[in-house]
């Protein structure tokens, strides 16, 4: 069971019907990977699958609300300096800072677990993106690239954090990316 799994596919799902393929391409992961997944979570009772496609349940909006409240946002990103490897996905959590994210170390590592490259955590604080573990502004090392996170992410407010996976492949990157969300905001409580 990987929670951060169906937090990603609940992402997806949080505007309407998806079917799987269109749920496989947009997460970079398998249609088998997606199908038992979304099977799974149709026993729990938080998706149902029809011919329109899969949905959340009333109950799975309940169960992923604290998740899907948090994550203000998630794009696959164009990097210069700040790719780690050929797929870089970043995303924009609420209210989470400095102080809330933990040591980047071990976050990244459980990124790398899932296949990623690796991570990077970015603050917004006193005004600019920040390098969670130093503090250092991003803008001193790569200009354009910060540049390019406040043009992706035009919401970023003080205390938001911006996690950045990158991988060889898309469904390596989602799944890290995930990882690290969930490790974040708190995972599911129906897993």
């Amino acid at each position: 069971m990987r929670p951060h799994l169906a937090g990603g596919l609940a992402w997806l799902l949080q505007h309407g019907p998806a079917g799987r393929r269109s749920l496989a391409k947009a997460s970079g992961l398998g249609e088998i990977v997606v199908r038992q997944e979304v099977e799974r979570l149709g026993r729990l009772g938080l998706v149902e699958i029809d011919r329109r496609g899969t949905r959340l349940t009333a109950r799975g909006r309940e169960e992923f609300s604290p998740i899907l409240a948090r994550v203000k946002g998630m794009r696959e990103l164009q990097l210069r300096g700040l790719a780690l490897d050929r797929f870089t996905l970043g995303a924009l959590i609420a209210g989470v800072g400095r102080e809330g994210s933990g040591p980047t170390w071990r976050l990244r590592d459980l990124a790398v677990r899932e296949g990623a490259s690796g991570a990077i955590l970015i603050t917004q604080a006193d005004g600019a993106l920040r390098f969670s573990d130093s503090g250092e502004p991003v803008g001193a090392r790569n200009p354009e690239d910060a540049r390019l996170l406040y043009e992706n992410f035009p919401g970023l407010e003080e205390g938001d954090l911006l996690v950045l996976v990158s991988a060889a492949g898309r469904g390596a990157a989602y799944l890290g990316l995930w990882r690290i969300i969930l490790e974040l905001v708190g995972w599911p409580q129906a897993g």
